[in-house]
């Protein structure tokens, strides 16, 4: 809350310098450092292959821990931005065996460039799709209000969620730098403040936190994280939503998410029929029948 522990960027040659000299040989030949941060005693490095820790030990800090987190074995991640009283904004990231949070003062960051850099060392094919990735967006969209204030009162009340419009999705994702250029949003439901987004690579999860919305958490875990899933359909009379759960292995407060999907507006089948091809594997029954039919 203070605010005093949180890290600022350093310059490159400083911190490429202070790195190699301290402990020569810790970059690889073909490793660059892309961005560096300094916090009260440690420092945080973001290179082509890793995110490195330099993590030091002891009152003195003559020890130091240097900590590697290859991207390739990042299972998700998450950034979120400061609330009305906070001086911070947060990058969390879940590994294999290395979880980590770093807090970032949020006058000297902008933690969506850090969730743009990760997102394109994460899921980006290519160096040609990475290359576009890093243009700036041409143009800016908004997402116009839908819906009656009652109508909204009610689903924030409820939690229920409604279906939104793909395209306008991706290009708010865009335009922010949340989505790599091959990167199609399949799915988008609003619940209550929260948002649930699978595209064509990941699942997001943006959780809208406190009383004024001011700190909203932007979660991407790779669809592999999904270990099970499970649908609830809607009852009769008062009971007007369907419930789907998620479990993942990524942490325990992540453990069980959960999404109550408005009855009328959002099709709990079409859900359940795309997380049956995401993760258990495309469904070739209508294509075998569309096929057979085209044949007679």
């Amino acid at each position: 809350m203070l605010g005093f522990d949180n890290a600022e960027p350093i310059p490159l040659e400083e911190a490429i310098g202070g790195l190699t000299g301290k402990c020569a040989g810790i970059l690889l030949p073909d490793e660059r450092v892309d961005m560096a941060f300094k916090a009260l005693r440690d420092r945080f490095y973001f290179t082509s292959h890793r995110i490195m820790i330099e993590d030091k030990k002891l009152l003195t800090g003559k020890m130091k821990e240097y900590k590697s987190c290859p991207y390739h074995s990042i299972k998700a991640f998450a950034v979120q931005t400061a609330g009305m009283l906070d001086k911070d904004v947060e990058l969390k990231i879940y590994a294999a065996g290395l979880d980590m949070s770093i807090d970032f003062d949020k006058k000297k960051v902008d933690i969506f460039e850090i969730q743009k850099y990760i997102s394109g060392h994460i899921f980006v094919d290519s160096m040609e799709e990475l290359l576009a990735y890093n243009e700036p967006s041409p143009q800016k969209t908004t997402t116009e209000a839908t819906g009656g204030k009652a109508d909204k009162f009610l689903d924030y009340l409820c939690g229920d969620a409604a279906r939104l419009d793909e395209s306008v999705v991706e290009a708010d994702l865009k335009n922010l730098g949340a989505i790599v250029p091959s990167e199609k949003v399949k799915l988008a439901y609003k619940c209550g403040r929260d948002s649930v987004i699978c595209t064509s690579k990941r699942l997001f999860y943006i959780d809208t936190k406190g009383i004024f919305g001011k700190q909203v958490e932007y979660l991407s875990m790779r669809y592999s994280c999904i270990k099970a899933y499970g649908v609830e359909t809607a009852g009769s009379f008062l009971d007007r939503d369907a419930e789907f759960k998620i479990y993942t292995n990524i942490s325990q407060e992540t453990r069980c998410l959960k999404t109550d999907l408005r009855k009328g507006q959002s099709d709990i089948m079409e859900v359940l029929w795309f997380f049956n091809n995401q993760l258990l594997g495309m469904d070739t029954i209508c294509l075998l029948y569309t096929s057979d039919a085209a044949d007679e």
